[in-house]
């Protein structure tokens, strides 16, 4: 995973690269002194992850991350400051900044971070369970349109899942809860038998708190309301930023 460090203080850019340099997986940094070279070396990048300070010599660090934005950059980024308030997160907001980092941060805080943006970057597998054709149609374009590489596997009843579970390994599985033969409570269980690490997402058209209940006493890591809306989906998905 790429990640750039952009920052004019030598000490705050050695935070981030020592936490860095402890991953078990590869990473690939990327160091920026001021804000032209953070330009320069977001240009060169489609994806990773960047924290940018505000405050650098000649160009901002968010002047830089537009830079990027208009050359279509789909870089997960952190914007750092010593100061806060609503219009700089707003600023970044509108960039499409994952995170605003207020100095002084922890080094727990940029663990977390690279974990979050290499989740992001990563191209999860997902497991759409309906008897709907057109549901599936649905929730596999809205998939597809949230911005992140996923690869999609369909499956019409819950007996269809179970039987793709044993053989593939699906990190998320959106399944319906009302289906004929084996339905989504009872498909549940089994499924997160033959993987306990798969979240599992309740989708059903029934609104009401006793469904709700029922469903993550069963084991549901959550519950979708019908129809879905983008925004749903993401926050369930954990894709929107925390801004």
């Amino acid at each position: 995973m790429d990640v750039v460090i952009a920052d004019d203080s030598r000490v705050v850019r050695k935070i981030i690269q020592d936490v860095c340099n402890g991953q078990s997986w590869d990473i690939k940094l990327h160091h920026a002194e001021d804000g032209e070279q953070a330009r320069e070396v977001l240009s060169k990048l489609d994806e990773g992850l960047a924290f940018l300070d505000i405050n650098m010599p000649g160009m901002t660090g968010l002047e830089a991350l537009a830079y990027a934005r208009r050359g279509g950059s789909k870089i997960v980024s952190v914007i750092m400051s010593s100061a806060d308030g609503y219009a700089l997160r707003t600023a970044a907001q509108e960039l499409g900044a994952y995170d605003y980092l207020v100095k002084p941060f922890s080094a727990k805080q940029i663990q977390e971070l690279l974990e979050t943006a290499r989740a992001l970057l990563s191209s999860p597998s997902v497991l759409v369970v309906d008897d709907s054709a057109t549901v599936r149609k649905f929730l596999v374009r809205m998939l597809h349109q949230l911005g992140q590489s996923y690869e999609v596997e369909e499956a019409e009843d819950g007996e269809t899942a179970v039987r793709m579970m044993r053989t593939g390994v699906f990190d998320t599985v959106l399944l319906d809860l009302t289906m004929p033969g084996i339905g989504g409570l009872t498909a549940l269980p089994m499924l997160k038998a033959e993987n306990p690490e798969s979240k599992i997402y309740i989708v059903t058209s029934f609104s009401d708190q006793q469904t709700a209940k029922a469903c993550m006493a069963a084991g549901a890591d959550g519950f979708l309301v019908k129809p879905v809306s983008p925004e749903n989906l993401q926050r369930m998905l954990g894709l929107t930023s925390v801004l």
